[in-house]
């Protein structure tokens, strides 16, 4: 029979990749919004509702403390460094070239992103800050 804290549990990371993927809905409405002025209109209802449950689901779900992002893993800090760069690329390219060279852009960062996550994760004891012995010992 399954407890309690499992359920619950399993729940909180359920809950939280559907703020993710809200964030990634919500980012994609903005850059569509963007690069194709006739869109504007119609998508904005559905951009608002995103922003609504994005805002709900991060506030409202148990599991996402302060605590949480006050320290995050190198994984996650780098993927958050990938990503962020490759979404302003995709920004960056979306008026100059067709829909494809943004599109590929956020194909490269998602694969870069996996990429980043996985190093960081086999080689999270040697990513950090560096540590030096500041005790003086006697000559």
């Amino acid at each position: 029979m399954l407890d309690k804290k499992r359920i619950k549990d399993a729940l909180i990371h359920v809950g939280q990749s559907c703020t993710w993927m809200l964030l990634g809905a919500y980012i994609l409405l903005m850059y569509l919004r963007w690069a194709y002025p006739a869109l504007r209109q119609e998508l904005r209802p559905l951009q608002d509702g995103l922003l609504f449950g994005l805002i709900i689901s991060t506030f409202a779900l148990p599991g996402n403390s302060k605590r949480e992002a006050s320290n995050p893993s190198p994984a996650w800090s780098g993927v958050a460094v990938v990503v962020a760069t490759g979404t302003a690329a995709a920004f960056a390219l979306g008026p100059k070239t067709d829909p494809a060279g943004a599109v590929a852009a956020l194909v490269v960062t998602a694969a870069l992103a996996v990429g980043v996550w996985r190093f960081a994760k086999l080689n999270a004891h040697n990513i950090g800050e560096a540590r030096f012995d500041t005790t003086s010992k006697p000559q």
